[in-house]
């Protein structure tokens, strides 16, 4: 049987840190099992905090020389387009927005606004821009015919939304606990190990787990930005930050460590939604759990979302927390389930 055409989709690429990379190199190791999927995706550009590189063959970027590019040679390579003009003049179908998260949400919730009001669909790893304004841009989006993704927002390469929007569409969430830090995890993990505090952050930060500044992940900011996330996306809430009880982990002593120990229980950053009679009830804090937990059991980088449902119990997701190449792998996936409706 003859094999069908590719369908070529096009995707513009901002932020060219470790994420982008990976996604990039992702790309040219996969570029023939996509080609058996039928795709064939091309990056028409490249915009990072001080370069915008763009497509002038037709063909796509040679993904291996940008990889290969020193940062001074990307900078020769510039050309003096605002991210409008990008819009406006460079051919393509998708905006793949991974710039990090901020207070603001900008750059990245600016790019995205602006992708849509211009229909460019959004694939997005950014979780800014869903906390502050997740249902305006679901809004904005639907009002200019493009999808948006962002299933690599929260717990890794867990397909949590895919999973419950499509197969528990006719259940109901009771409550939501979770590991939603990768980071947080492998420290509390090497704790319970032996190892001290400042030990376990030094491996994962060699190992690149986390940030060179890891605060928002010590602190528990990143996984309450998560926690805004679920609870709009799949319990319709207008949830805040200000509104869930975080605090992190590091007052953690050793000494609570063994004490868990002794009563056969671990301690373990947890993330917890719960729907009550005067709202949902939200917080970020570590906790003391027993072994029977299914929790209890997730170590290392390793996430894990649990989820109380009304008609089918208690259901678990696990998979890796962290990673660039592993992250990338969900961003293709977006973008091929994009690809299958243009």
């Amino acid at each position: 049987m003859d094999r069908c055409p590719s369908k070529t989709i096009r995707i513009v690429l901002v932020g060219f840190g470790n994420l982008g990379r990976s996604l990039a190199q992702m790309l040219l190791e996969k570029e023939n099992h996509l080609k058996n999927l039928s795709f064939n995706i091309v990056v028409t550009g490249i915009i990072d905090i001080d370069y915008t590189i763009i497509d002038e063959t037709e063909q796509g970027l040679n993904l291996q020389e940008m990889l290969s590019l020193k940062n001074t040679e990307l900078l020769n390579r510039s050309v003096n387009l605002s991210f409008e003009e990008v819009l406006q003049q460079v051919p393509f179908d998708i905006l793949v927005e991974l710039t990090p998260s901020t207070p603001n949400g900008d750059p990245g919730l600016s790019h995205i606004e602006k992708a849509f009001q211009n229909k460019r669909h959004v694939v997005t790893s950014n979780k800014s821009p869903l906390v502050l304004k997740y249902h305006e841009l679901m809004d904005l989006a639907r009002q200019n015919g493009c999808e948006f993704r962002f299933e690599s927002t929260v717990g890794g390469v867990i397909p949590l939304f895919t999973t419950v929007q499509s197969g528990l569409a006719a259940n109901e969430i009771l409550k939501i606990e979770g590991i939603l830090n990768g980071t947080t995890n492998y420290i509390l993990t090497r704790l319970s190990e032996g190892s001290t505090y400042p030990q376990a952050l030094n491996e994962v930060k060699k190992l690149g787990f986390c940030e060179t500044n890891p605060t928002d992940d010590i602190s528990g900011l990143d996984a309450a930005r998560k926690l805004v996330i679920i609870a709009n996306v799949l319990l319709g809430t207008h949830l805040t930050l200000t509104e869930i009880k975080t605090h992190g982990i590091e007052a953690i002593s050793q000494a609570q460590i063994l004490e868990a120990h002794l009563n056969n229980q671990v301690i373990k950053h947890i993330a917890s939604l719960e729907v009550a009679n005067n709202g949902i009830q939200a917080s970020v804090e570590p906790k003391s759990i027993n072994l029977s937990n299914p929790l209890a059991h997730v170590n290392g980088i390793m996430n894990a979302i649990h989820i109380f449902t009304k008609y089918s119990g208690e259901i678990t997701l696990f998979g890796i927390g962290a990673g660039p190449k592993e992250v990338a792998t969900i961003l293709i996936s977006e973008i091929i389930s994009i690809g299958t409706k243009l």
